[in-house]
Order: structure tokens, then sequence, then C-alpha cells
């Protein structure tokens, strides 16, 4: 996927960066580091969300790349799912494969989790295994096998789904719930608000506020966001989980104090959040020129009125090799000029893959008259009336 992460205005001299729009400048670097530092520790699944975090960043080619020496030299199978699944992920398939082995073998531990990943990816290895699965009388395998078919298209699963709302164990119930807020839809509300109200186990309680707001109900919102206070780590990781999906810009300066969690895990959720947040201000545009609705705004421009952009430059990206993606910057795919009103111009730059916020300078030199013979003389830049560096 291309990357249009570099974005950025001139307004009579100022440079504003897409970043620095309705969120404080340097927080998506703050959660990234805190991503990459989750990535890099000892405890196996904080490190796989982190991976998961990273990919939404950005930067999934290199958590593909990260992770397939580790797959290839992990023995457990529950681990070999979660290593599989944050590459597939990334962008690289091929370990579908080694979560269809897991599935098939009835023999492994790790059969609920290959289907749990096959659901996150929207892969479904095998088919009739899976449809097998489904039907099973082991109600977790069951769910998580009947989630990966709803993904496939297999919307009728959607009744077992439910129908395990109402198990006599609390551990499927909660699971269902979870499942459906994130493959139901609206019509699934009442039964959640009904099964809210007859839980007892406060995880399973904050299980179904969460499936809740994913699907859009504002008084569930609100109860996930005071459970960013709870005592019980795992709810306060789940509910920072949550706001990715559902969160609102004025959120972001909760998820902000929660980088300071004593949990790795709930850290490691509130980056993504972070991330996840930022990524749809970002992605915000009315009139689908490339440039986000927060820019135009800051530009004085409408947002559903399409700016005017020339483009001025292209290449076809070459892709990372066999060697680390983050050992260079990735190429510079695209990049257009465009002129929004008196003294305000605006350049887009777009690279192949996620640019590191910390390991990459970027430089745009500009000819501001086209005449050669001004500005910088002698060098690489010949021409060259200004030099803008981020």
């Amino acid at each position: 996927m291309l990357r249009r992460l570099t974005t950025f205005t001139l307004l009579a001299g100022l440079y504003v960066s897409a970043q620095s729009v309705r969120f404080p400048a340097g927080l998506r670097v703050r959660a990234i580091k805190e991503l990459r530092q989750g990535f890099a520790a000892e405890e196996f699944w904080p490190s796989m969300h982190a991976a998961e975090g990273l990919t939404a960043a950005g930067f999934g080619t290199s958590v593909a790349h990260d992770l397939r020496p580790r797959l290839a030299a992990e023995k457990d199978d529950q681990r070999r799912c979660g290593l599989s699944r944050e590459t597939v992920r990334g962008g690289d398939t091929t370990p579908v494969a080694s979560l269809k082995a897991v599935l098939t073998n009835p023999e492994s531990k790790g059969r609920i989790h290959a289907a749990e990943s096959l659901f996150k990816v929207h892969q479904t290895g095998d088919l009739p295994t899976l449809r097998a699965a489904a039907a099973a009388d082991e109600p977790i395998f069951a769910l998580m096998a009947a989630a990966a078919l709803i993904r496939s298209g297999e919307r009728d699963q959607l009744a077992r789904v439910r129908a395990i709302l109402n198990h006599e164990e609390v551990r499927p119930r909660r699971t269902a719930a979870w499942v459906l807020g994130q493959v139901g839809d609206k019509s699934d509300l009442p039964a959640l608000r009904k099964l809210v109200q007859r839980e007892e186990e406060p995880l399973a309680i904050s299980f179904t506020w969460n499936a809740m707001a994913k699907l859009g109900d504002a008084k569930a919102r609100e109860i996930v966001l005071a459970n960013l206070a709870s005592e019980d780590n795992t709810i306060r990781t789940y509910s920072m989980q949550t706001l990715g999906v559902c969160g609102l810009p004025e959120h972001l300066p909760l998820l902000t104090k929660a980088l300071e969690d004593p949990n790795l895990d709930t850290r490691i959720r509130a980056a993504e959040a972070i991330i996840r947040i930022t990524n749809r201000l970002l992605e915000q545009d009315s009139d689908k020129d490339g440039i986000p609705d927060s820019i135009e705004r800051e530009l004085g421009s409408p947002p559903d009125d399409a700016e005017a952009m020339a483009r001025f430059h292209t290449a076809k990206p070459r892709g990372p090799g066999k060697n680390d993606p983050e050992a260079l910057p990735p190429e510079l795919v695209g990049a257009w000029f465009g002129h929004v009103a008196e003294h305000r111009y605006i350049w887009i730059y777009e690279f192949s893959a996620g640019v590191s916020e910390q390991r990459t300078i970027f430089h745009s030199y500009c000819r501001m008259d086209g005449d050669n013979t001004t500005g910088r003389q002698g060098g690489g830049a010949q021409g060259v009336d200004a030099m803008y560096s981020f």
C-alpha cells in the first residue's frame, strides 16, 4: 500500500505539518516509540499487539521482515499462530499456510489461535475445516471459526455467534460479544444491552460494553472511557483497543496519559489507539484531492472543493527486497504541487511505504522561479531557492 505520509503547506513561509493539526506535534512519534519498545519486549503476546500497532502506523513491511526468522524458529503452535498472523497483517500472506497447518491438525493445541488469527487477518485457510469447527461442540473454537467464515462472506454464520450470547458459561458469552463487536451490526445492540444487564463478571460486562461501543452506541463509548481508569489490567487494555475503533480526537489526551500506564500491554494498546485515531484524522478527505480535510481547514480552503494539483514526479516502487526495509527510506513514488491562494502553496509527497518518523530526515529542494541561474549554485541542487527539512 502506498503511504501518503508527507503533506505540508507553505503559508506565507510558515511550515504546517499534517501531524500538527488537531493533535499535538510529536504524539505519533511518541506512540510509535512505545510500539517499537513493545515489539522488542520479552512478553510474547504484548509484542504481537505492538506489531499490530506498528502495521497500523504504516510499518507492516518492517514488521513482516522482523517476524519471518522468529516464525521459522518457533516450535509452539500457539505462538506460531501469533507470529503468522502479524506477518500476514504486515503484508506477507505466505504464513497463511502455517495457520492452515495448525488449524487442520487435530492434535495441535493451537487450533483456536489459528481460527482466531485467520479471522483477524481476513483469511480462511481451509474452508471445510472452518465449517466443521463452526459446528463443533467446543464453543470458543466454534466462535472463532464462525467469525473467520463471516469475514469470508458467509453471513449465515452470524446466527451461530448470536446464539452463543445465551451460553451457560461466561467465557463463550463474552467471546461472542467480542466477535459481534467486529462483524455484527446495530441490530445486535438490543441483545447486547440485555446481556450486559445480566452479566456479573466485570470482564464480561466490559467486553459487552466494548462491543456496543464499536457498533456505534454512544452510552457504551462513555462507559468504555470510564473503564480506562479500571484497576483491572485486562479491562483497561481492551478499553484502549476499543477506542482505537471508535475513539474521537477529544479522547487523545486520555490515551496520551495511558502511555504511562504501569502495564505494558495497556501502554501498547493506548499507543495503537492513538495511531488509529490520528490515522482517521489524516485520512479524512471529503473532496478526494489527496489533501486531508484538517489541512484544508488550516489553509482556509473548503474541504469539499478539490484543489488543483500538478503532479511533477512519478516512479514505481521497487520494494525492499531482502534487506531491512528501514535500512534506507522508501522510494518517493509521487509528488504534487498546488497553489491554494495568494501566497499559500502546497506540496504532497507519496512514498512506497511508511516513513520512519524517528530515522528519517526529508529535504525538499524548491526552485521558486524555475531559473537555474538564481539561487543555489554548484553541487547537485543547481538553482534551488529554498530547502525545507523535516
